[in-house]
């Protein structure tokens, strides 16, 4: 994710289970860390221009920050499912 002012890191909003209740840079580790067998989480931005800097507008290309971590979301589990072992 890019940052200039951190406002756009800052306006993640996460919850579990329909509840949006954690904001932050670092709501989706406290919704992780909150995390049941069956829970579904949720993480969005709030920032205005959040959709323009994941997809592109104005001649700018996309920087696809959300999406990219989602497609590496087996990754990230995978390796620190075995960081605790």
């Amino acid at each position: 994710m890019p940052v200039d002012t951190g406002h756009l890191r800052n306006s993640l909003v996460a919850g579990l289970n329909g509840s949006t209740s954690l904001t932050g840079s670092n709501a989706y580790m406290l919704a992780i860390a909150g995390m049941k067998v069956g829970d579904v989480m949720f993480g969005g931005w709030t920032a205005e221009y959040a959709r323009p800097v994941e997809y592109g507008a104005a001649g700018r290309a996309g920087r696809f920050y959300a999406r990219g971590a989602a497609q590496q979301w087996q990754f990230f589990v995978a390796t620190n499912a075995a960081r605790l072992k």
